[in-house]
């Protein structure tokens, strides 16, 4: 919808960054623009993108921690951690898929589909809006 969408991670998002590039360039109707910030940033250059943004899709990770820190508005998005295990301090919005072992810690998910490929993504998609509708 006519944002500019910054990639960044660490080095295992690499690949995942590169099939969204090559899935954007494939699809006409993207409005927008997507860019590649790379996944090797030195912190200060990390935290320094991370404050340019208006909103910060992200896992409860130390993305998460640094846009909240920031006071940045954020879509975080919880899998296998606890979402009330975090304050989003009215400046986000928690997503969650509906599954039973939420909240298991388990670093790898014997479950299929795992909890983080059951978030879906038009779930997603209204969670940014109604971020971005906020300002």
């Amino acid at each position: 919808d006519g944002c500019t969408v910054v990639l960044y991670g660490g080095s295992r998002e690499k690949d995942r960054n590169r099939r969204i590039l090559a899935g954007v360039r494939f699809n006409r109707s993207t409005k927008g623009l997507v860019v590649d910030a790379g996944t090797e940033n030195p912190l200060r250059q990390f935290f320094a993108l991370v404050e340019r943004c208006d909103l910060l899709v992200t896992t409860d990770s130390l993305a998460l921690h640094v846009a909240l820190g920031l006071g940045r508005r954020v879509v975080a998005l919880f899998g296998p951690t606890a979402v009330r295990e975090v304050e989003l301090y009215g400046r986000g919005r928690a997503v969650q898929a509906p599954v039973d072992c939420v909240v298991c810690y388990d670093r790898a998910c014997r479950m299929r589909p795992s909890c983080m490929e059951q978030l879906r993504p038009d779930t997603v998609y209204r969670a940014v809006r109604s971020q971005l509708g906020r300002r």
